[in-house]
């Protein structure tokens, strides 16, 4: 009987193991020449029910965005994700996703390079004697966070409201997006039909924004006491009443810069 041996395992890495023999025959004289064990890369295999997603914030180029998926394969190779660069065009590598996708760009392909490149393919492996199918992932586009400060305003009483005003950095609108992409509307419950007495209110806002997730900080609209000028009614700037006598009224105007009123 001849046995046969080599140095390879299950485990032994992308090469060449030289495979041996010993013979236990009593009757032969056998001489076992030399063979060759050749381990070449494996395939990585995934399942099918995998989900594999491009997600970018509002404002990276596709080529910026980061795909995720299983970290290990379903036969052992741990690895990273990435878009597969060669199957996109350089111009679509630059192009700045809106949280709407256009249809044409909600799909990209997709690779696995595993950790360890000796002993496996880069997935999917399209060149193998039995090529792997191409892979896609989902796109996603998060809104970008921006956060915004609204100006504290300052009013008499009686007044019309100032113009409410925001302020925020903006370097961090995406080119060529204006303050209006912001979709930002700020109130006051302090106007000058409802009254509004002197003291602090509130300036709020809310923003109607798809592509950007807007924080509102308040803001303060403060309302100062209005000025008044009393003027004695033409007539009655000079009055003599006798001891005892009936009492006279005093008459007057009020003015100031929202109008006056007789008192």
């Amino acid at each position: 009987a001849v046995t046969l041996t080599t140095e390879a395992t299950p485990t032994s890495d992308v090469g060449e193991y030289v495979i041996t023999g010993t013979s236990t025959s009593t009757n032969y004289t056998v001489a076992v020449k030399d063979g060759t064990l050749t381990i070449s890369k494996a395939n990585i295999v995934f399942s099918e029910e995998d989900i594999l997603t491009i997600t970018g914030t509002y404002g990276q180029k596709v080529n910026e965005m980061q795909v995720t998926g299983p970290a290990t394969s379903k036969n052992g190779a741990a690895g990273t994700w990435s878009l597969d660069l060669d199957a996109i065009e350089d111009t679509v590598e630059e192009i700045v996703l809106p949280v709407e996708i256009p249809e044409e760009y909600k799909e990209f392909r997709v690779k696995f390079t595993p950790v360890d490149d000796k002993n496996y393919n880069v997935y999917p492996n399209t060149s193998a004697e039995t090529p792997q199918e191409p892979v896609f992932a989902t796109t996603v586009v998060l809104p970008k966070e921006v956060t915004v400060r609204a100006d504290d305003k300052t009013k008499v009483y009686g007044e019309e409201n100032p113009e409410l005003t925001y302020t925020f950095d903006k370097s961090v609108l995406v080119q060529p997006d204006t303050e209006d992409a912001l979709g930002i509307t700020l109130k006051t419950e302090a106007t000058k039909e409802s009254g509004g007495r002197t003291g602090g209110y509130p300036i709020t806002g809310t923003s109607d924004s798809v592509n950007y997730a807007v924080t509102v900080l308040p803001g303060t609209l403060t309302i100062t006491q209005a000025e008044a000028t009393i003027t004695i009614a033409e007539g009655q700037d000079s009055y003599v009443k006798s001891y005892g006598g009936a009492d006279f009224k005093l008459e007057g105007i009020t003015t100031n810069s929202n109008g006056g009123f007789v008192y």
